[in-house]
């Protein structure tokens, strides 16, 4: 079954206190009114309305049993797991008037508290643990916080595989009535947008320091020489490996947030140091500090989405992953410079750049930074964990720089728990 759309007219539909575009968080009240404008004259009316959340998932891939008279065949496999049902509430039963060309409308107000979390998944209920994204500990949040509204889709070239994921929530009423010895039905859906929570025990972390050792071979490092020319023969020592030509051992330090909050507006904290190592290090450079130009830095934030559905007519487990990517490119004009030595300190980037994530992907200050080509996410979503999807993120991390007139390129890659705005 497709996502919801937003269904109602004059006949019967929702009307909510709440502007467009409005999301509700887990535990806020609904409060609106259901509508009919069009005339109506009946002895026995009844309305009912209920809200309603769930995680369906789809997967479309080729089928083993192709025939060659058939350019494309293929396979549906679904799985549509409830996240909250609400019992059905009764607005109105009896009889309704509404005269042509009044000027009147019919109006039902009604309020209904969101959940704060999904329906119980524990030991009791039906699902398989090996069969399920969720965690066996019921104490995990998946277990305790709703979660947010979502859409996912991706589209295999290579594979002819499809994947179509989404957690949506929404409104639906019935207005049924007698009109002409029968009874007539009016339908009106009402999609909600569920935001994220940030659990209250949850934290952003302390960040974490990844690190990478790097070996520079040049006669550039000697005092001096930083920007003189090599002759032939000093190319081909350092071609060679020859012990004459000076080497600088260093570490690449670089501290990066494991939490981010969409839309916080403190820049994130990403710290580069690079500590020489003297023991290491040839011993004519070993009292020279080294100035390093750090050049540019990627940042690839990497939404990687996974699902899982069943047959239903064997009860094969199918499933599908497929990543999204943010990628961002900040070239530093001119670069920035870093000194080894006693009071060498470390680049705070972030700060540097004004560095933050949105729901909308990075931004440096006020402005978004240029993405490089690639398939991308048009909306960042925080991690969830559903029955059927697991949505997560790494960020990949990519740091150019210059040594003794040498280009060097560093990556690290790490995990991010990204959670939803405040």
């Amino acid at each position: 079954m497709p996502q919801h759309t937003r269904r109602g007219n004059d006949d019967f539909k929702f009307d909510l206190a709440a502007p467009a575009g409005w999301s509700y968080a887990p535990g806020d009240t609904i409060i609106g009114n259901l509508m009919r404008k069009t005339p109506i004259v009946t002895p026995d009316a009844t309305i009912v309305f209920s809200f309603e959340g769930r995680s369906e998932v789809k997967i479309t891939q080729p089928s083993r049993n192709i025939s060659r008279n058939t350019s494309r065949n293929t396979s549906v496999y679904r799985d549509n797991w409830p996240i909250c049902k609400s019992q059905p509430f009764t607005v109105h039963k009896g009889p309704l008037h509404l005269a042509p060309g009044s000027d009147e409308v019919l109006s039902w107000p009604f309020s209904l508290n969101i959940p704060l979390k999904p329906m119980a998944t524990g030991p009791g209920s039906n699902i398989d643990p090996r069969r399920t994204f969720l965690p066996r500990d019921t104490s995990h949040p998946a277990h305790q916080t709703l979660p947010g509204s979502f859409a996912a889709a991706s589209k295999s070239f290579m594979s002819d595989r499809e994947s179509l994921d989404f957690v949506e929530y929404y409104l639906t009423a019935h207005l049924r009535y007698m009109h002409g010895g029968s009874y007539q039905t009016c339908e009106a859906i009402y999609p909600i947008s569920i935001r994220q929570s940030m659990p209250s025990v949850h934290r952003l972390g302390v960040p974490v320091t990844v690190t990478s050792q790097r070996l520079i071979s040049s006669q550039r490092l000697l005092p001096g020489m930083e920007n003189a020319g090599l002759s032939f023969k000093q190319h081909a020592q350092r071609f060679f490996g020859s012990s004459k030509v000076p080497q600088f051992s260093c570490t690449f330090r670089l501290t990066v947030p494991v939490s981010i909050q969409l839309d916080d507006p403190t820049p994130l904290q990403v710290q580069l140091e690079i500590m020489p190592n003297l023991e290491r290090s040839s011993d004519a450079i070993k009292d020279t500090a080294q100035n390093i130009a750090v050049l540019r830095l990627q940042v690839v934030l990497r939404s990687q989405t996974a699902d899982r559905a069943l047959s239903s007519a064997f009860g094969i487990e199918h499933s599908n992953s497929f990543d999204q990517t943010d990628r961002r490119d900040f070239p530093f004009s001119p670069p920035l410079v870093i000194t080894t030595g006693k009071k060498s300190e470390p680049l705070h980037l972030g700060n540097q750049l004004q560095l933050i994530l949105t729901s909308h992907g990075l931004q440096c200050g006020s402005q978004r930074t240029r993405q490089t080509p690639g398939p991308h996410p048009s909306f960042i979503y925080p991690d969830i964990i559903t029955h059927n999807i697991r949505h997560t993120h790494t960020m990949d991390w990519r740091i150019d720089v210059k040594i003794a007139g040498e280009t060097e390129t560093e990556r690290f890659s790490t995990r991010v728990h990204i959670i939803g705005p405040a």
